[in-house]
């Protein structure tokens, strides 16, 4: 049987710049491609970017004008994720900006495969946003601690100065937050990705305040195990920020939104706030690739 062809784009999540920025590779399927997870994979992997995102067609199609509904799943090329920060705002970006929805449509349903219903949401000046749940953030176990010291030394490859360890519960238990001294250059220093395998858990962000003022607080994300696409760093992590917005927010007393940079060697730029347990991320997307696959 001849492959079917559908519209695929890549973009950059968190930037205007298409050569910055967290990139997606946006696939519109049909519901019979959504099922089959071994060809999704191996698209996936063909595809090569840190995350595949394949949207399809609802089996409950919306009966508001202003809204579209559509299932989405999210299978990078190391396996498929519950949810994606990220490849969301891409697809919501794309899906806005080329036409896939109605103009009147403000906001896109995303029924994903593992973790419920996401919304992208079109805002002001070519910025989208996207909300999640927000961390309920624990304390870590002194053994814990001794075991993620021990790991930042061989990541950092000096000492460093830890101001602050939590680590997320219940659905964010495989994540941990690590707070450094601002004097660290968190956006400067060489990072030994594959090191935090040694933390204990799959998802480490680092983060310390602001060096300059001009955000609230930066932050870089490390998954060896989830991220070899990209050598153990995630460019852009939108669901880090499920811990980073409601740590840094009681930590500083914040309100309202406010900026956030992940400095990664490609970087991001955010605007966040948090809202009744919700974590909102706006951010801008750049296309960079649009055309067809056939699968």
């Amino acid at each position: 049987m001849a492959p079917k062809s559908f519209p695929y784009y890549q973009v950059s999540a968190f930037t205007a710049d298409p050569l910055a920025g967290n990139p997606a590779a946006i696939a519109f399927i049909d519901r019979e491609l959504a099922q089959d997870y071994d060809r999704l994979l191996n698209l996936s992997g063909t595809l090569n970017q840190p995350m595949g995102v394949f949207v399809y067609p609802s089996a409950t199609p919306s009966n508001d004008p202003k809204v579209a509904r559509f299932g989405v799943r999210f299978v990078s090329p190391m396996g498929e994720t519950k949810l994606c920060g990220h490849g969301t705002l891409a697809a919501s970006g794309v899906m806005f900006e080329r036409g896939v929805v109605p103009p009147e449509v403000e906001v896109i349903e995303f029924e994903t495969y593992l973790a419920g219903t996401i919304h992208g949401r079109r805002k002001d000046n070519g910025w989208y946003e996207i909300q999640l749940e927000a961390a309920e953030l624990a304390d870590v176990t002194e053994d814990e601690r001794a075991k993620i010291i021990s790991t930042l030394g061989a990541a950092f490859g000096r000492e460093v100065k830890v101001n602050a360890l939590k680590k997320g519960t219940q659905t964010h238990a495989a994540y941990l937050l690590i707070e450094l001294d601002v004097n660290e250059d968190l956006h400067g220093s060489k990072v030994k990705a594959e090191a935090f395998d040694g933390t204990g858990f799959s998802i480490n962000v680092v983060t310390t305040d602001s060096p300059d003022g001009s955000e609230a607080f930066v932050s870089r994300m490390f998954s060896p195990n989830l991220l070899g696409v990209t050598g153990g760093e995630d460019h852009v992590c939108g669901s880090a920020h499920c811990l980073l917005v409601p740590y840094w927010y009681a930590k500083k007393e914040l309100s309202g939104i406010v900026d956030a940079t992940q400095v990664s060697a490609r970087g991001g730029n955010l605007k966040v706030s948090l809202q009744d347990g919700r974590t909102s991320l706006q951010g801008q997307t750049a296309t960079f690739i649009g055309g067809n696959l056939f699968a």
